[in-house]
């Protein structure tokens, strides 16, 4: 099961602390059965009750939510990671590659694996679309799986529930120990943040534009220099769009001039190509 993993560290988690199912029955007011299907991977709890339970045998979210990432098996993140690099090549034969051998496995976790490479140079179907929005609209928190998914299928999914995610990022307590304590995680929020603005932008909803553009810089350290000339891209593209073409297409000129002479080719040819694509549909 995808989510097992939830459980199991939260089993581990009860187990260390001497905790009884009936002992958390008590505290918390969660039924032992709905506990037992959780820690065994048959259900999931809601957010609330996940943070009770733990505030019960004196844990944070925080505590819980670590374990969970650090549990991630390697091969999971190098996949991502050849996803992404993939992607940026245009090397769609590798994509291809990735999608087919995840595949392979027959297992839920590699299979959304699969579709968030299948989804950089193709289509989703209606089906796959819905197994996706599935995944990141039951998770009780968030970790860097979800957060991987999110980025490469971020395209195809429901534009309302793009919004209501980074929405809730934004207002769930842990998510400041994130950035706190997993160098990752901003990163990868971050990239989520710059991949939904041109979808935003496309709809030509300014209020969420503006409000994701805030969010994303709010995240900045010193060395976030590749993201930071993303940001200043995309403010060229939100002139462009809905104050002034022309001081707009000044704007990314300089921005994509700025890739090229820093010898950023690739990364340039990605961002003009999203560019072209997003001028298209506005204009």
């Amino acid at each position: 099961m995808l989510y097992a993993k939830y459980g199991s560290v939260f089993r581990e988690l009860r187990t260390q602390k001497k905790f009884s199912l009936s002992m958390l029955e008590l505290l918390s007011g969660v039924s032992k059965a709905t506990i037992s299907q959780f820690e065994n991977g048959k259900s999931l709890v809601s957010f609330d009750k996940l943070e009770s339970l733990l505030e019960c045998m004196n844990l944070t979210i925080l505590d819980y939510s670590l374990l969970i990432n650090n549990g991630i098996p390697e091969y999971f993140i190098i996949q991502f990671q050849e996803i992404t690099a993939a992607f940026f090549r245009q090397d769609k034969a590798r994509l291809e590659e990735i999608y087919y051998k995840n595949l392979e496995f027959e297992e839920e976790t590699t299979y959304l694996i699969a579709l968030s490479a299948k989804a950089t140079f193709t289509s989703l179907t209606c089906e796959e679309v819905k197994e996706v929005e599935e995944l990141l609209s039951t998770s009780p928190l968030w970790g860097l799986y979800e957060f991987y998914v999110l980025i490469h299928t971020i395209d195809q999914i429901s534009v309302d529930l793009v919004w209501k995610l980074i929405q809730n990022f934004f207002k769930e307590s842990y998510m400041d120990g994130y950035l706190k304590h997993l160098r990752e995680y901003r990163a990868l929020l971050i990239n989520v943040l710059i991949k939904a603005i041109p979808i935003f932008i496309e709809r030509g909803d300014m209020k969420k534009s503006k409000y994701t553009l805030d969010k994303i810089s709010s995240l900045f350290q010193e060395s976030d220099l590749t993201s930071k000339v993303f940001w200043h891209l995309l403010n060229g593209c939100y002139t462009y769009r809905f104050e002034n073409k022309e001081c707009g297409q000044r704007a990314i000129d300089e921005c994509l001039s700025w890739m090229k002479e820093i010898g950023a080719t690739k990364l340039s040819k990605v961002a003009s190509a999203r560019i072209e694509a997003l001028k298209e549909k506005i204009n």
